[in-house]
């Protein structure tokens, strides 16, 4: 199990990782998610109190396409596990 690098607590599964590679657990990476959020918010012009809601708004959608990763990634193991042209073929459009 890996550490998440803000924290250290240990991050069960996948995580989440940043760009520039750090590994963070579910609740670093909402608040850090929430930080980038309120900070765009305010390089835009925005007043405190609409930074405040796209900070909280983005910490919201911050975890919202972690099963659709975890079914991505499951569906390349599929398909890196498949061999032969119309095997291949079957498990990309039908599965």
């Amino acid at each position: 199990m890996a550490r998440c690098q803000e924290c250290r607590r240990q991050v069960a599964g996948a995580g989440s990782t940043t760009v520039s590679g750090r590994r963070l657990c579910g609740e670093c990476h909402g608040r850090l998610a929430a930080h980038a959020g309120a900070a765009s918010s305010l390089a835009a012009g925005d007043g405190v109190g609409d930074a405040l809601v796209t900070g909280m708004s983005t910490r919201a959608y911050a975890g919202a396409f972690t099963g659709e990763a975890g079914a991505a990634r499951a569906r390349a193991a599929r398909l890196r596990a498949t061999r032969g042209f119309w095997r291949r073929l079957w498990v990309r459009v039908v599965r």
